[in-house]
């Protein structure tokens, strides 16, 4: 599958929301267990315990002032099994990305920001030719469906760098968008690729820790992979000394799906909620 049909993108985008919204809401029932059966200070008063049990699990959400938040935000919880008991509520709220992605409510200004963005990539593009590649209509398909790529984890896990966003998203105004685009293509594949690309363009659309996310526009004429021996836009990241290079989102979104996946073991507990 090298040029995938608009249905199979779609349907790869939902396997991908959907594999990390169960995931995440298994972590969830395991961090709420903690929280909730973690022995307290026998010196704390029960409204103090309460408090720190509640914060450990705002903190999960990177919540640093409830207050401040609306009255009928499902942020501000009262007590762990909140957490779950509005699940489908938090899902919702764009920011905190518990499937992977965030997908803002405004329709309008979503189309408005979709075509700042492909604006600017398609004009940074021409600068290096006028005779470039047209924008790779997957990825145009994707840009309808969600607004960033965050990848698996919670609000947490991600603020501590312990994930790569393959794509940082729209938002950022057309000029921003000019500037991801690499004119000087011979350092693009010394960061990006492998010696044996021929490379004619290409965009770094996200990152992380040690890590770099490109779509480029490339062949490899070296390659055993008859595929990449043809001219392709195709989904690049660069993870220290490795490459990943995928033909089209779809094959993307399978990959992406569990990179850097936590487990119980990987959220840092920091001692509980009386630490």
């Amino acid at each position: 599958m090298s040029r995938p049909t608009e249905p199979e993108i779609v349907a790869a985008i939902t396997s991908f929301r959907q594999h990390i919204v169960e995931h995440n809401k298994q972590i969830f029932a395991k961090i709420i267990h903690e929280a909730g059966t973690a022995e307290a200070p026998a010196s704390w008063p029960e409204e103090v315990v309460a408090r720190a049990r509640r914060n450990f699990m705002l903190h999960q959400l990177c919540v640093s002032r409830p207050d401040a938040l609306a009255a009928d935000d499902p942020r501000r919880i009262r007590e762990p099994r909140d957490v779950l008991n509005r699940w489908d509520d938090l899902v919702a709220i764009p920011e905190l990305a518990l499937d992977g992605t965030v997908v803002e409510h405004d329709e309008a200004q979503r189309a408005i920001l979709r075509e700042q963005y492909r604006a600017g990539i398609v004009a940074g593009l021409k600068q290096q030719d006028d005779d470039t590649p047209p924008f790779p209509a997957d990825f145009a398909v994707l840009m309808h469906h969600v607004d960033r790529l965050e990848g698996p984890g919670w609000p947490l896990w991600r603020e501590n760098g312990q994930q790569v966003r393959f794509w940082d998203g729209l938002g950022e105004g057309e000029e921003a968008a000019v500037q991801r685009v690499w004119t000087d293509l011979d350092k693009l594949k010394t960061k990006a690729g492998e010696e044996s690309w021929e490379v004619r363009a290409g965009w770094e659309c996200g990152a992380g820790p040690d890590a770099y996310c490109f779509i480029i526009y490339f062949r490899d004429p070296d390659s055993d992979d008859k595929r990449r021996r043809s001219w392709a836009w195709r989904y690049v990241m660069r993870f220290d000394v490795s490459v990943w290079a995928f033909e089209n989102v779809v094959e993307l979104l399978a990959w992406y799906t569990t990179w850097w996946e936590p487990t119980l073991e990987d959220a840092d507990f920091a001692g509980g909620p009386f630490h």
